[in-house]
């Protein structure tokens, strides 16, 4: 049986909160200043000398467009803030190639969810306020045939889940529990041949339902 994982592999490469008031300074050269206070561009660097973020603040909470970059001088982040939190579209690079984007309002997940590997889409799924809402799709790599897909409403899984095959062939289903099961617990685990007779079946005691998001600031 399948599950979606939680990971935050890049949890702290941005934040969202008030700025330290020790002393800072806006770049290498530049006088320093009291980091509640920042506003403007900001450019901060690696020991090395080079640009690891160029952000816009106000009043010392980011405000506007930040965008990040690795040690070798790659894009790593695009992000976008209102008033120290995220708002907006959200980008997420991995050795030059766009690896994920979602876009936030008010520091939550709102909009459609993307993950791609070298510019093809792997996995997609829709928010609405922080949660997932709607078809969630986990897609083969390259060819773009569903892997897998599941249904949402409200961040609560609704369908069960559906498994195919490389050749698009469905070949097992997770049966969800009516509405009076109040804890995600499965009916039966089915699965088929590719002409879609039903092979065997098992019961499924739970199914742990949380999110794969792959380092995204939340």
């Amino acid at each position: 049986m399948t599950f979606l994982l939680l990971l935050w592999s890049f949890r702290a490469v941005l934040f969202t909160e008030l700025v330290s008031v020790r002393p800072a300074r806006c770049a290498a050269h530049g006088p320093a200043v009291r980091a509640d206070t920042l506003t403007g561009q900001v450019t901060t660097r690696y020991p090395s000398g080079k640009i690891k973020e160029v952000a816009t603040y106000a009043h010392g909470l980011r405000h506007g467009l930040a965008t990040g970059y690795n040690p070798n001088g790659d894009l790593h982040h695009e992000a976008h803030y209102q008033n120290g939190e995220l708002d907006g579209p959200f980008r997420l690079y991995r050795k030059g190639y766009l690896f994920q984007e979602i876009s936030y309002r008010e520091g939550r997940y709102h909009g459609p969810w993307v993950a791609y590997r070298k510019g093809r889409k792997t996995i997609e799924a829709p928010f609405a306020q922080g949660q997932l809402d709607g078809w969630y799709y986990d897609y083969y790599y390259p060819s773009g045939r569903i892997r897998r897909k599941a249904f949402y409403r409200n961040g609560t899984l609704v369908s069960g889940e559906y498994c195919y095959g490389k050749d698009g062939y469905l070949q097992y289903e997770l049966i969800k529990a009516g509405p009076t099961n109040p804890h995600n617990r499965l009916l039966e685990q089915v699965f088929y041949d590719q002409s879609g007779r039903v092979i065997r079946s098992k019961f499924i005691d739970t199914f742990p339902v949380t999110t794969y998001l792959f380092g995204l600031p939340r």
